[in-house]
């Protein structure tokens, strides 16, 4: 206690310049503006026939729910082939259309000794500016796109969300072109099986008019007939899945539901000096008590014990009246200075 009260002016100080330094640098920082969205994934659809039909010959079909997922989108907006897109492309800052357009690294300022180097912190700092969060209980994403400026901020989350969408059409068409194909094949198979089921039952009925006086007969007449029907049934449910998936191939509807769209922020994000005024004050407080400990340390012999007491009683009555009268203290500081 009794460094602390002999340095006090000097931790004041200390705290003072690091409070100065935060503020000046809070005020000095860069404006930045935060755009949001909210939206939901399409619910992914249950088995189908196709699929149940598939696994009866022994054939699994890719299912589609972990790319359903809110997590997968959260990845997925901060995945690398999403991050080249908007860093590749070019951009403006005004809600003119005709305005001049240039590129993120020249918006941001971003230099680096070559190219490839240069794309590759934007793609850093780019991945810094996207937060993305999904809601467990509801199944909604947030997206939130922060730029240096308000039109940006809001076209970097829309075209983020254009992005999720041309991926979710591409990657459904693609997995439908796939049902297609299987089940074109499956179809043409599925008919010819129908047509000799068919076949047999009309070449037995044609061979044997009067079958029903016969057990041994009808017994086969029966049998003709149960997989004469089950042919059918694969068939059809093949048909209306090649159609199902004939229509998926081309379906261009979006997969995300957009609760909330982004819109151009008004205000621009706090500063947090409230925030940086605090940490100042503490980091000014620990660097000022260290400083005057290693001063003590180097400068000042040990006291004994008694001798410390009687300076910690000086010492805080002194303190005491400067806090009661600063203006004094300041005096004494410029006095003391004018004698060395």
């Amino acid at each position: 206690m009794n460094v602390i009260l002999r340095h006090r002016r000097g931790i004041v100080r200390t705290t003072t310049l690091c409070v100065v330094v935060a503020v000046v640098l809070g005020l000095v920082q860069d404006r930045t503006y935060t755009s949001s969205a909210y939206f939901v994934p399409q619910a992914a659809k249950g088995p189908s026939g196709l699929s149940g039909l598939a696994a009866q010959f022994g054939v699994a079909m890719p299912g589609a729910d972990a790319a359903q997922s809110p997590a997968f989108y959260v990845s997925l907006l901060t995945s690398r082939e999403v991050l080249e897109t908007i860093v590749d492309e070019k951009w403006s800052t005004s809600a003119d259309t005709s305005a001049r357009t240039t590129n993120l690294l020249d918006l941001y300022g971003i230099e680096a000794k070559s190219p490839a180097l240069r794309r590759e912190k934007g793609i850093s700092r780019i991945s810094e500016d996207i937060a993305a969060a999904a809601d467990g209980k509801t199944g909604m994403v947030k997206l939130a796109v922060t730029a240096p400026n308000a039109q940006l901020s809001q076209r970097l989350n829309e075209r983020l969300l254009q992005l999720l969408n041309e991926f979710n059409l591409e990657r459904r068409q693609s997995q439908a072109a796939q049902e297609r194909k299987f089940t074109e094949a499956r179809v043409t198979q599925a008919k010819s099986d129908l047509r000799a089921a068919e076949d047999r039952l009309q070449a037995f009925m044609q061979g044997n008019r009067d079958y029903r006086n016969s057990p041994s007969l009808t017994f086969q007449y029966d049998r003709l007939q149960r997989e004469m029907a089950m042919r059918q049934q694969v068939y059809g449910s093949l048909a209306q899945a090649y159609e199902q998936s004939r229509i998926d191939e081309i379906r261009d509807t979006p997969v995300l539901t957009v609760i909330e769209r982004p819109r151009v922020p008004v205000r621009p994000n706090s500063r947090n000096l409230v925030l940086k005024l605090v940490l100042a004050v503490i980091v000014g407080l620990g660097i000022g008590v260290f400083l005057a400990f290693l001063r003590e340390r180097i400068d000042r012999p040990r006291f004994a014990s008694h001798e410390e007491a009687n300076e910690f009683a000086a010492l805080s009555r002194e303190a005491v009246a400067d806090l009661r009268r600063p203006w004094r203290s300041l005096g004494r500081d410029r006095r003391r200075a004018d004698a060395a």
